[in-house]
């Protein structure tokens, strides 16, 4: 997992999402949770 401090202080505006209970394909794992927050992620950039 990388390390949140150290990339906020050398990335301009960085956020870190968690879905919870997936591992590597959290687009298969939890799809809804995965929708929601790549939403959430796409939105934030506009």
């Amino acid at each position: 997992m990388a390390d949140s401090g150290s990339n906020k202080k050398y990335i301009k505006d960085y956020s870190i999402y968690y879905i919870e209970d997936s591992g590597h394909f959290p687009m298969l794992e939890q799809p809804e949770q995965f929708n929601t927050t790549l939403m959430k992620a796409v939105k934030s950039v506009k």
